[in-house]
């Protein structure tokens, strides 16, 4: 409460800063004179909450005190004027504690997620993307901050890899061959489908660049490899379902 105490007594100094402007203004200026107001209030307000230790049931609770706080006023007998001005900071505490308690629930959310590598080590279907992933010492990569985008090969696209050829990658000693090939499939930022379009080129975390044309609505890689879910997001990035393991 005390910080709804002292931006309503800040409120009124704000205000009559603005009775002191020219009173034949348009309706239009004054309109954007108040937002003009609001704003600095709310540039006040987040500077007092950057140095408060908020959690979410606090705001809950803050934001319940406004609305019983905008009751009593109601009921009482403050004049227009008051009623506006309190009600111009009200709305402003309101709207910044409400965009607060969304940045903290999103990146509580963002926080419960699982990386792209603990995610994919969750799916049977990119079983022997993580044992490849493994072989080649990136699975701890892929679990770091990123953010990366990876177009990531299920088992069905492994399957069409010669099984001879997939074997002799897995040993110990290609595995330099191994990480060139699965460094082809990631590429630093995080794209989502919507921000591939056809021709787009892309440089890989391996150096070289991936193609992408657009198909019938599909994203296709290197003109063959199809994008067959998109847009997984993770905590450090986004995963692309694809049906071919690409090859540099």
């Amino acid at each position: 409460m005390g910080l709804m105490s002292t931006t309503l007594a800040d409120s009124d100094m704000m205000m009559n800063d603005k009775r002191m402007m020219n009173s034949n203004n348009s309706m239009m200026k004054s309109t954007s004179m108040e937002m003009s107001v609001k704003d600095k209030m709310k540039m006040k307000i987040e500077t007092r909450l950057s140095n408060i230790n908020l959690s979410t049931k606090k705001i809950d609770i803050v934001l319940m005190r406004i609305e019983a706080f905008r009751d009593k006023m109601d009921a009482s007998s403050l004049s227009m004027h008051k009623m506006k001005s309190y009600n111009m900071i009200l709305d402003a505490l309101e709207e910044v504690l409400k965009e607060k308690k969304m940045m903290m629930n999103g990146e509580m959310m963002m926080d419960d997620m699982p990386t792209i590598a603990e995610a994919a080590m969750m799916k049977d279907e990119f079983s022997t993307l993580v044992t490849a992933l493994k072989a080649a010492d990136l699975a701890e990569t892929l679990m770091g901050e990123g953010p990366f985008t990876v177009f990531a090969p299920d088992n069905a696209a492994f399957d069409k890899v010669d099984a001879e050829t997939l074997e002799m990658l897995l040993e110990e000693e290609n595995m330099e061959m191994l990480q060139e090939i699965l460094t082809y499939h990631v590429v630093s930022g995080t794209y989502m489908a919507s921000d591939i379009t056809d021709g787009l080129m892309l440089e890989t975390v391996n150096g070289a660049e991936l193609t992408f044309t657009i198909e019938n609505g599909m994203v296709m890689i290197d003109g063959d490899t199809t994008v067959t879910m998109a847009d997984m997001v993770k905590s450090n990035g986004v995963v692309h379902k694809i049906d071919m393991v690409l090859m540099p």
